[in-house]
């Protein structure tokens, strides 16, 4: 379906995803408990939904399913979380996620609680050793990440108004051109 997944394994790893997410990236943690930070990374597309807001609407964009396995993620990455039978995982959009300069590192709030939702999680082995098959790790260069994706949403924006424009040149006649 065109998702990636980025988890933190630490503090340190934590605040760089917070810092180089992308807005149409979906945060998913252990609500209350220490644990890995799990983005799940949309296409480009959903991030310019149009809606301007904190993008509630991108959680629409995401099946139950996937939900359910970044939610299993989280659980299984948390210290104490995947010690107990069940967790509540807390997930939102980046663009929903606050941090100040005086939070430790790693730590996030929320502009808005109405895109936050929470989700009880009980422990499923099998989905976890099933996701965990197709775990790479890798060092991205998420600084670069994030400039070529606005790059790509710039590209997408002017062919969205290139082809808006070229609609509404042809819906009037009177814009017609003849050569």
């Amino acid at each position: 379906a065109g998702f990636s997944v980025y988890m933190g394994k630490d503090s340190a790893e934590n605040d760089a995803l917070i810092e180089y997410g992308w807005r149409s990236d979906v945060w998913f943690h252990v609500d209350s408990l220490s644990s890995a930070h799990v983005y799940l990374r949309l296409p480009a597309e959903a991030a310019l939904c149009g809606c301007q807001q904190r993008c509630g609407c991108l959680l629409e964009q995401v099946s139950e399913e996937i939900i359910d396995e970044m939610c299993q993620l989280v659980k299984a990455n948390s210290i104490s979380g995947v010690k107990m039978a069940s967790v509540q995982v807390v997930y939102t959009p980046h663009s929903n996620l606050r941090k100040e300069a005086n939070m430790k590192e790693g730590s996030v709030s929320f502009y808005s609680s109405s895109h936050r939702r929470l989700k009880l999680v009980e422990k499923n082995r099998e989905l976890v050793k099933r996701l965990e098959k197709t775990r790479r790790e890798a060092f991205p260069d998420l600084q670069r990440e994030r400039m070529a994706f606005k790059q790509q949403c710039v590209g997408i924006l002017k062919a969205r108004r290139q082809a808006a424009a070229e609609a509404a040149a042809a819906a009037d006649p009177r814009k017609q051109q003849y050569t």
